[in-house]
């Protein structure tokens, strides 16, 4: 990964470029990364213990048992046992920290596709000289969704 990705605006060559390798340390990934780093492995197995477990309780919850079961199980036991209030609590922040990226990532992906679609009736509007209802006909588009477009489709040709 470069950090010139990163950037609002684009360079052809950036004047100072960092490259990072991001690794997979994850269940059935780099298992001999993992083999050569213990330490790396049990904090893997305690991730994963926190995301099995957050599939069916509340995240605090989650964690607290990730932990308890770690130093019961000898995983990160030593460290869990001196920092346990701090790794639970940046392990709760850092797993709504990745499940609000996700959110995100999909309420984008979510905003796209309506982009695409208001678009998509514009355009055969423009083409066919149809209406806006013959053109969300001929898309499909159902009769829930229909003011959503209607609304989206007058504000786009305001501007």
């Amino acid at each position: 990964m470069k950090l010139s990705d990163a950037f609002e605006i684009k360079v052809k060559e950036p004047a100072l470029e960092l490259m990072v390798i991001q690794l997979n340390i994850g269940e059935g990934y780099n298992k001999e990364l993992k083999v050569k780093c213990p330490m790396l492995e049990q904090y893997a197995t305690y991730v994963s213990r926190v995301q099995e477990n957050s599939r069916h309780m509340q995240l605090k919850e989650a964690v607290e048992k990730a932990v308890n079961d770690c130093i019961k199980d000898g995983v990160l036991a030593e460290f869990l046992r001196k920092n346990r209030g701090e790794a639970i609590g940046m392990s709760i922040f850092e797993y709504d920290e990745e499940r609000e990226k996700a959110l995100m990532a999909a309420a984008e992906r979510e905003n796209g596709a309506e982009k695409s679609r208001s678009e998509d009736i514009q355009n055969l509007m423009n083409t066919l000289c149809c209406t806006i209802d013959q053109a969300m006909d001929y898309l499909c588009i159902e009769q829930k969704e229909r003011e959503k477009y209607r609304e989206m489709v007058m504000k786009e040709t305001e501007e």
